[in-house]
């Protein structure tokens, strides 16, 4: 579950405050389009987002509405934020900290990805029932290259059981602040495009359903990002 409200007000603001100096300094804007599709349909919702940055999940949480952002879970792969075994206890220790931060600031859950595409639904199935939205990759892992890879099934099984909405969601730019390898953000611009709210319809299949999820992510030249 998200953390408690006292770590998450302090965590919030200072990942505010490092949002903000950040993009001041390294000039990175962010841009928003499709608010209008988040006060459409009724919680709990999902949104799916296509994945090539580290700072994917920052900068969604972000640039939505703060009281959107106050109710909405991010769905975290638990084996990405484990300790490494050889490693010293200083650098685990970092990492407990990052975690906690993760948890506290934006709300994010961490789940056991080995079990495969249904591993943990009943986790995420709780905070749905608590009233909670999620943010989920499908995809499951960045990409390396930009372009949309495989997307796993555990957003069509939700999205089945629930008969929650599913918000696409196309993020630009965000490999380019912050490509793979990179410690520090560099100079670009960040666009965020939420798409038209889909729902799994009556016998329709979770394939098909995952197709049309993959078609019905907004298609953003990348060129586009700068304005």
């Amino acid at each position: 579950m998200p953390a408690g409200p006292f770590s998450r007000i302090v965590t919030r603001t200072i990942l505010r405050i490092l949002d903000r100096t950040t993009r001041f300094l390294q000039r990175t804007p962010r841009r928003l389009d499709g608010v209008e599709h988040l006060r459409s349909v009724k919680s709990p919702f999902i949104i799916a987002p296509n994945h090539i940055s580290l700072i994917d999940t920052p900068m969604i949480h972000l640039a939505l509405p703060r009281d959107v952002a106050r109710c909405t879970a991010v769905i975290g792969g638990l084996d990405f934020f484990a300790p490494r075994h050889g490693k010293s206890w200083m650098f685990n220790t970092w990492r407990r900290v990052v975690v906690w931060f993760l948890r506290s600031s934006m709300n994010v859950v961490l789940i056991d990805r080995r079990g495969g595409d249904y591993s943990n639904l009943e986790q995420i199935e709780g905070l749905m029932r608590d009233g909670w939205n999620i943010i989920i990759f499908p995809e499951a892992s960045r990409s390396r290259d930009g372009q949309l890879g495989r997307l796993r099934s555990g957003v069509a099984e939700l999205a089945r059981r629930f008969h929650s909405p599913v918000i696409p969601c196309s993020i630009r730019g965000t490999n380019q602040v912050l490509p793979v390898g990179k410690t520090l953000p560099q100079h670009g611009s960040m666009h965020i495009q939420l798409g038209k709210p889909i729902t799994f319809e009556h016998e329709e299949s979770t394939r098909d359903f995952v197709e049309r999820l993959r078609s019905s992510i907004p298609a953003i030249p990348v060129e586009d990002t700068s304005s």
